[in-house]
């Protein structure tokens, strides 16, 4: 490999991993590393890994000036510091927030929702329920029954909110670090957990219908 100079070439030393020099996000990008001697640029960076504290630590600075006693140090700050600033992850770490408490509202707003529906239909079913209790039923077979009716509803919900989010995955991909737009551990963890919480939402005003006194259930208008 040679560089704009044609005079003086760069020989291959080894292969390093794809990495983002520059971004934390977006696709990899082809790079090569050179010598400081022959890409001269006006600052350099350079990183320390110590177990002292962050505030006694003088490492870097006593490093770069036994190199060059004349150079000046500046920004010196911990790797947290510096990852966590305005040019680093704060605005992911902000917006992860917000998505955050939106995600758990919206999964309040799931949970009442599914709540008031299965109520709204354990009302409306009282006479039938009333009906099959009088008849014989047992209270689980008219409890299996309306939650069998919740889980329909919580199936058809996952299914759509599956399929919107592989779309909107597709479109986010080159924002995600450290994970993938189809990470199944995350689909399966967030699938398992609405199912879970809606199915108890579900299973409340299902046991509550199956405590209804029959007379009472066959009475209801």
């Amino acid at each position: 490999m040679r560089t704009s100079d044609p005079k003086h070439p760069v020989g291959i030393v080894g292969l390093v991993k794809n990495t983002r020099f520059d971004q934390s996000y977006g696709p990899f990008e082809e790079a090569f590393y050179v010598p400081y001697t022959q890409n001269d640029v006006s600052t350099e960076t350079v990183q320390v890994r110590s177990t002292m504290e962050p505030g006694t630590l003088s490492g870097g600075v006593d490093l770069v000036r036994s190199i060059a006693p004349t150079m000046p140090v500046l920004g010196v700050r911990t790797m947290s510091r510096a990852v966590r600033g305005i040019n680093g992850l704060l605005l992911f770490e902000v917006g992860a927030s917000l998505a955050s408490a939106l995600g758990f509202l919206g999964l309040v707003l799931a949970v009442v929702g599914v709540y008031k529906v299965m109520s709204y239909s354990a009302s409306r079913r009282a006479s039938e329920i009333g009906i099959r209790m009088a008849l014989g039923a047992q209270p689980r077979q008219v409890l299996g029954m309306i939650c069998r009716q919740g889980a329909v509803l919580i199936t058809l919900g996952l299914l759509t909110g599956l399929a919107a989010a592989f779309a909107i995955g597709r479109l986010l991909g080159d924002f995600l670090v450290g994970v993938t737009s189809y990470d199944p551990i995350t689909y399966i963890g967030v699938s398992v957990l609405l199912a879970g919480i809606a199915l108890l939402a579900s299973y409340v005003p299902a046991r509550q219908g199956t405590q209804v006194d029959p007379m009472v259930a066959l009475r209801h208008e």
